[in-house]
């Protein structure tokens, strides 16, 4: 090969280590994420709304104090902004400094302002929220991204008073580690890739199973579903509700 046909080659190769250094940069990965979720986010929120109505209508009460933990932009407010059931006060954690602007302007949108309203750029583990000051946390495609979701949900408890609720609809490893989806689950995941461009987002996470096995519950009801109009590599997902001892 001569030098000059080697050119092409080399510069592929260049391209290809700088797109890699910057996935390891914390904010080059936010970036890019925001960017991402502003493309795909309100039609995944749409695909999952039905469940996640199911859930708040149920459980959400008037006057409760409600955090949503990775917030985004903004797309559940509405969903838990029922004119029958007004909430005290909102608290919305979105560590993703990129969408928070905008998640302020859609809960202004709705009404939260002032006193009603608490906004926080700090990931969960480390938000000031008070102990055993919420009625509900919602924990929506949040324990797949975080880094030790165990550590996730014990201060999701620790937020609650005694006898509140999390509520769950996050994305699962395939039911049948056997199967195709889930190898390639796995593949993507262990391999850093997925991780990566999805700030996070591991696909093998067996996050029914973890939650089941967490200390502090009441109870906890969790359902299977099938989301077939999703991409084929997150079809599996549970939802439901974990109370509070």
């Amino acid at each position: 090969m001569s030098p000059i046909s080697s050119v092409p080659a080399l510069a592929a190769l260049a391209l290809a280590g700088g797109v890699v250094l910057a996935f390891r940069i914390p904010k080059f990965r936010h970036w890019w994420f925001s960017v991402l979720w502003a493309a795909i986010g309100a039609d995944i929120g749409k695909m999952l709304r039905p469940r996640k109505r199911e859930l708040l209508e149920e459980h959400v009460k008037a006057g409760d104090v409600l955090v949503d933990v990775g917030a985004g932009y903004g797309a559940s407010i509405a969903d838990y902004t029922l004119p029958d059931k007004p909430l005290a006060k909102l608290v919305l954690l979105e560590p993703n400094q990129n969408m928070v602007p905008a998640l302020r302007r859609a809960a202004e949108a709705q009404g939260y302002t002032g006193a009603r309203l608490e906004l926080y750029t700090t990931p969960l583990e480390a938000s000031p929220v008070r102990d055993g000051s919420a009625d509900v946390v919602l924990l929506s495609l949040v324990l797949c991204s975080v880094p030790d979701p165990e550590l996730a949900i014990r201060h999701a408890l620790r937020m609650l008073r005694p006898g509140g609720k999390v509520l769950f609809l996050e994305h699962v490893a395939a039911a049948k580690q056997g199967e195709w989806r889930y190898l390639v689950q796995r593949a993507l995941t262990k391999s850093g890739f997925w991780p990566a461009i999805g700030d996070g987002c591991c696909l093998d996470r067996e996050t029914g199973r973890m939650i089941e096995s967490c200390t502090g519950w009441k109870r906890v009801a969790l359902k299977e579903f099938d989301n077939t109009k999703g991409l084929w590599l997150v079809r599996d997902h549970i939802y439901g509700y974990g109370v509070k001892a």
